[in-house]
């Protein structure tokens, strides 16, 4: 997103989507967010949309990102992976990774997929037409389905 001011906003939607799904979730103590830093060395926010929201649970060691960038039509565009963050460290957490346009059906969407993933560990749902879900271990992640 170009405007600073739709991007700020985006950013708040996802956090506050994030709030009442780990409320509903009964998780609020056990996750941090953001969990990845979203500004320059300088203190300058990054607006690129990776992450445009984060979360981890250090216990579980288990994770969200969020990726969001400007749809190219009118309807949504949702990829979601799994990604292995600080591979083999003593950090290591494995996120579910959403990446997306958003739209009103894809932000519901990408909630159900959050909520399984804090509840129930890994995700396998339909996500309807014109939308794919991976979680082969050799999918290469990018900011933006093919």
């Amino acid at each position: 997103m170009r405007d600073p001011v739709q991007y700020d906003q985006a950013q708040a939607l996802w956090a506050e989507r994030w709030g009442e799904l780990v409320r509903r979730a009964d998780q609020v103590a056990a996750w941090k967010s953001p969990f990845y830093t979203t500004t320059y060395v300088d203190g300058t926010v990054c607006r690129d949309g990776n992450p445009i929201f984060s979360a981890a649970d250090p216990v579980r060691r288990i994770g969200v990102r969020v990726i969001q960038f400007e749809p190219t039509g009118d309807t949504g565009e949702l990829v979601s992976w799994r990604n292995t963050f600080a591979k083999g460290e003593p950090e290591e957490i494995e996120e579910l990774v959403i990446s997306c346009s958003l739209t009103e059906a894809i932000l519901s969407k990408a909630s159900d997929l959050i909520y399984q993933w804090m509840t129930k560990g890994p995700v396998n749902a339909d996500l309807g037409p014109g939308l794919s879900q991976s979680f082969s271990p050799d999918l290469t992640p990018a900011d933006r389905p093919a």
